[in-house]
């Protein structure tokens, strides 16, 4: 049994919380989920989870909060292995605790990357915690950071204390698995599917929601038809949300 920690930013409009709301229900079926704790905005209508406050400090890096709530539940009770999870991050298959990874991308995120360095503040932390690790001797692969994954509580207490994490731009925070699981291996073919485009056809959202174990979409894409598409999968509802 594990925990499940969300971190969820404080900055700006949140909506309806409708993508914290299916993320959760994602959950249901999995047989793992033990307590699930929710760090910074937490809804008033999420019920039956264990909120802790939480605030953003790094206006120029999310992954610097997301870090930083990380490492603020490694001080509560949560299990010595836990799960980090987003709230644009969904389950669609009940699945066993090594799917959880750690991955890494099997797509050319890097490439990608590289070309948008000058305009893409992500890119930009992206390079540097590439050049960081190979610097001191790590892994310098690219890891599936949008799927929920699992990191160990005492180790990543150990890890993210002694990396500066929130130097110039921040550093990603898969830089806890370039320095933890140098052995790694790349994610199955269509385990993931990313959505970055607003979708306004429910075939299209179920023929991408289909071929994936792990959906997941970019900010300000939650269109209606992906609405429709998740609410089908989870309609009946559960005790959290």
């Amino acid at each position: 049994m594990m925990d499940v920690v969300y971190t969820i930013g404080n900055f700006g409009k949140h909506g309806d919380g409708f993508e914290l709301r299916y993320s959760l229900r994602s959950l249901a079926e999995q047989d793992w989920v033990r307590n699930i704790y929710i760090l910074g905005n937490c809804p008033d209508f999420i019920k039956n989870v264990k909120h802790i406050p939480c605030p953003d400090h790094y206006r120029k890096s999310k992954d610097a909060n997301i870090i930083n709530k990380v490492l603020m539940a490694c001080s509560y009770d949560v299990s010595d292995d836990f799960i980090v999870n987003s709230d644009d991050h969904y389950i669609l298959k009940k699945i066993d605790r090594e799917e959880l990874g750690p991955w890494l991308e099997n797509s050319n995120v890097k490439e990608q990357a590289l070309k948008k360095r000058f305009s893409s503040t992500w890119a930009l932390r992206l390079i540097e915690t590439e050049n960081w690790c190979k610097k001191n001797g790590y892994h310098g692969g690219i890891f599936q950071s949008h799927i929920p994954y699992v990191v160990n509580k005492t180790k990543y207490q150990r890890i993210m204390c002694s990396v500066p994490w929130a130097q110039d731009n921040g550093l990603l925070t898969h830089v806890y698995q370039m320095i933890e699981c140098p052995e790694a291996e790349i994610e199955p073919e269509g385990f993931t599917v990313r959505i970055h485009e607003q979708l306004t056809n429910i075939k299209t959202v179920d023929s991408m929601l289909e071929k994936a174990t792990f959906p997941n979409h970019n900010d300000n894409v939650t269109s209606t038809a992906m609405k429709d598409g998740l609410i089908q999968r989870y309609r009946k509802k559960k005790k959290s949300a």
